[in-house]
């Protein structure tokens, strides 16, 4: 079923702007939406276009409570990650929609001079543009040219190869005294993390440091046994045990020698997890672009994308003899029937379940008297 969340509301044009704006917000607004409605209209735009971007702006702004001259970088990057993708788990075709809609906006209200007089004269700051390369979905995606029923998991070879690049790649910017050495030495744990625990992206960036805990039956884990991750898409919390030893060492590691050097002096209590080089929360997007620096790095297919790391998540289990009920569990689906669809089972296990099957077969027909 369609949740009703996907979609911003159309409301009939013109809607009143809203109420927490004070005078001189409501004229900054005022003065930039007609401007943009006259620009558009101009042009030929339809008129259930230009609704449509006003109506994405006024939810932009709702979410910061700012306009320009007084949104930034910082509020355009939280309001896609947190209420597009994490609230309302919109597709990333439509985030970057919505995105398009507000880049386009600030583009033409940067380039004109009366605009951003008027708007240095209402809240004394500069208009400037907030959608960046850095903060924006600004191409398909490989997932979305495919299509779906290209989406699979790593084989066991890519997988090694996958996270050997990425070694290299530690290793070379460590000799070479590089900036990238702690980039990519959160991006291996974020990726192994991803693929041991299996969570969707956007609720690996929702993770926090105290999201871990203990897991009594596996004390040698420490701190790391056990990790509550919340599923936005299904609205509730769920407990994913930690199951490969390599993962809590590395994890603690990560959090007393390499998260440090991310954390600014301007936020040093921020509990993410895992850091942007901002030394805020990473967000979907990030998470994407460190995704395909490592993936170009160790040489990997194209049609694989960091939800691939949840299929080979669920293959793996599934080839270690977890459950389906154990497996649909611990990766958050509603219905067992979407863990069968993530599982792909690599060629080498269906051959030697095969075996395993016809010997025991054979076994049982032998001890019965009717084999020959």
């Amino acid at each position: 079923m369609a949740t009703s969340t996907r979609r911003l509301p159309t409301p009939a044009f013109p809607a009143a702007l809203p109420a927490w704006m004070n005078a001189k917000q409501l004229a900054v607004a005022d003065r930039c939406l007609v401007s943009l409605r006259n620009h558009r209209t101009s042009k030929g735009n339809h008129a259930l276009s230009i609704r449509s971007q006003r109506n994405t702006l006024l939810d932009f702004w709702s979410y910061c409570r700012k306009v320009p001259g007084e949104t930034q970088p910082e509020d355009f990057e939280q309001w896609s990650t947190n209420s597009l993708v994490m609230d309302r788990q919109v597709v990333a075709s439509t985030q970057r929609k919505y995105q398009n809609d507000v880049r386009a906006a600030y583009r033409y209200w940067v380039d004109s001079s009366a605009i951003r007089n008027n708007v240095r004269a209402q809240v004394g700051c500069d208009i400037v543009q907030v959608s960046t390369p850095e903060n924006s979905i600004t191409h398909r995606q490989p997932r979305e040219l495919n299509g779906d029923k290209q989406r699979r998991s790593f084989s066991a070879k890519e997988e090694r190869q996958f996270f050997r690049g990425i070694k290299e790649g530690i290793a070379f910017a460590h000799a070479n005294g590089s900036k990238s050495l702690r980039s990519l030495q959160r991006d291996q744990v974020t990726f192994f993390f991803q693929t041991i625990a299996g969570p969707r992206e956007t609720e690996t960036v929702t993770v926090n440091v105290d999201s871990f805990e203990e897991n009594p039956d596996f004390p040698e884990f420490g701190d790391y046994g056990m990790v509550r991750i919340w599923g936005a898409k299904i609205k509730a919390w769920r407990t994913v045990p930690i199951d490969d030893p390599a993962l809590p060492p590395l994890l603690k590691w990560y959090v007393e020698n390499v998260r440090p050097l991310f954390l600014s002096a301007d936020n040093p209590d921020e509990k993410a997890m895992f850091l942007s080089e901002r030394g805020t929360r990473l967000t979907y997007s990030g998470l994407y672009s460190r995704f395909r620096i490592c993936a170009e790095l160790s040489n990997m297919p194209v049609e694989l994308t960091p939800h691939s790391l949840r299929h080979t998540s669920i293959s793996s289990d599934t080839m270690a003899g977890s459950s389906l009920t154990m497996t649909q569990k611990k990766h958050g689906h509603t219905y067992a029937s979407s863990t069968q669809a993530y599982t792909h089972l690599a060629d080498e296990y269906v051959r030697g379940e095969h075996i395993r099957i016809t010997r025991a077969r054979m076994k049982n027909a032998k001890a019965s008297g009717n084999g020959q």
